[in-house]
């Protein structure tokens, strides 16, 4: 049982691709008005615009090892049951349901990310509230930004967030997506333009799981090992909203500018951004307009880029590594510290390295707690 939670999220979700078509968010609805009036914007960045992805901030090709030629280096443990016991996730709830009333703000944070939505209440309410009180927090803008449709935001509310975070192209991919579900062709070129200069690509995966361990550390029936791994859960269900990006490309095939806007987009997802899932869709983005284009060479080529990906996250070396971080809490938080500063494949390399070193000096007593 465990096995299959780890390998579906550690790994990124990589067994579920599928879910590029993912619909988002199916929360009830609610009209929002003058939402501008509840970000303060800062004053823009004026660094340099970047006209192409620099290769500094591409993510780079890591070759791990093969797993002959690490047969046996890592040591493979066996977790034990009391780490995914469901009445410790109701424990946990529990008690992040009951921060409403907090006069703590990052108690509140915590609330508003990570409790379930009072009756007539969507978790999209729940961060607008928060950020009433407390503006201006890039995580919690990108959260509601994820969330946005054309009946929860306006336009001006999405670029006030975006300012909140501007040189971050993920905030920019929520904007991709926002305009794309409402039609607008021209915001659509602008964001993904705007997301190809900006100087850096994190979708804070690490950020949240952090935020969710942080914030139940302090009860007695679960350890950091069991927080982090429903942490892990909450984030991996988190509605990722490609599916818009994907009908528009798709629906402008034919068009010149559209196609070469959603080739840029991929290439950036594929290289710069964070997590392997928006790197398999970058991708498949790409591969969308070089199979209507017949280009059967480049088509071939990204095959060959989604199958690396998937096959070096699903190594039986970084599985096991993933299983023994569980029981080293030095390697869970370096990999944790990891995520969002070199992404998910880099992560996952360093991990594989750092787990090797252990297990040749711990041996089967690396899988002691």
């Amino acid at each position: 049982m465990f096995r299959n939670k780890t390998l579906l999220f550690v790994t990124a979700l990589v067994f579920i691709a599928t879910l590029f078509f993912h619909h988002g968010d199916t929360a009830k609805v609610y009209p929002v008005e003058k939402l501008a009036d509840m970000v303060i914007p800062i004053s823009d960045n004026d660094k340099q615009r970047i006209d192409s992805i620099p290769e500094s901030y591409q993510q780079p090709q890591i070759e791990l090892s093969t797993d002959e030629s690490n047969k046996g280096l890592i040591i493979e443990c066996d977790l034990e049951d009391s780490l995914e016991d469901d009445g410790h996730v109701d424990i946990q709830q529990q008690y992040l349901n009951s921060l409403f009333n907090s006069t703590s703000q990052d108690r509140l944070l915590e609330y508003a990310l990570f409790a379930v939505p009072p009756k007539e209440q969507s978790r999209f309410d729940l961060l607008l509230e928060y950020n009433r009180e407390f503006a201006n927090e890039p995580l919690v803008l990108m959260e509601i930004l994820s969330l946005c449709s054309s009946a929860k935001c306006t336009k001006n509310f999405i670029d006030a967030a975006i300012d909140s975070d501007k040189e971050n192209g993920a905030m920019w991919l929520y904007a991709v997506s926002f305009f794309a579900t409402s039609g607008n062709d021209e915001e659509v070129l602008k964001a993904i333009l705007e997301l190809g200069r900006t100087s850096f690509f994190n979708e804070r995966r690490g950020e949240r799981i952090k935020l969710y361990a942080q914030a139940v550390e302090g009860l007695t029936a679960t350890d950091f090992y069991s927080n982090v791994i429903n942490g892990i859960g909450v984030d991996a269900a988190r509605a990722i909203g490609y599916s818009p990006i994907f009908d528009w490309c798709k629906a402008g095939i034919n068009d010149l500018a559209k196609m070469n806007a959603c080739v840029e987009l991929g290439h950036n997802l594929e290289k710069r951004s964070s997590t392997i899932f928006s790197q398999l869709a970058g991708i498949a983005l790409q591969k969308i307009i070089y199979k209507a284009q017949g280009d059967n060479k480049q088509y071939r080529f990204l095959e060959n880029e989604n199958e690396y990906l998937r096959d070096s996250m699903e190594s039986e070396q970084v599985f096991k590594a993933s299983l023994l971080m569980f029981y080293d809490e030095e390697l869970l938080r370096n990999w944790l510290n990891n995520l969002d500063v070199m992404g998910d494949l880099e992560s996952s390399k360093i991990l594989v390295e750092e787990a090797i070193l252990i297990s040749k000096s711990k041996g089967s007593a690396a899988c002691i707690q």
